[in-house]
């Protein structure tokens, strides 16, 4: 009788670490790709505030 009770608790402890295991992947993968999103919109702020558009020259960056 304790070898059942043994195994269904190794098998849910299991289960839970993968999950766990899953999720912080999950997390840091969508942690990286916002902080790379983040840098890429800045770097096109910076881009777009040296460059200035007029009609008659059309557009002129720095």
């Amino acid at each position: 009788m304790k070898k059942k009770g043994f195994i269904a608790t190794s098998l849910i402890y299991s289960f839970f670490l993968v999950f766990v295991a899953i999720l912080v992947s999950i997390m840091a993968n969508y942690t990286s790709t916002r902080v790379q999103l983040n840098r890429l919109k800045q770097d096109a702020k910076e881009e777009l505030d040296k460059c200035s558009i007029s009609k008659t020259s059309g557009p002129y960056c720095d």
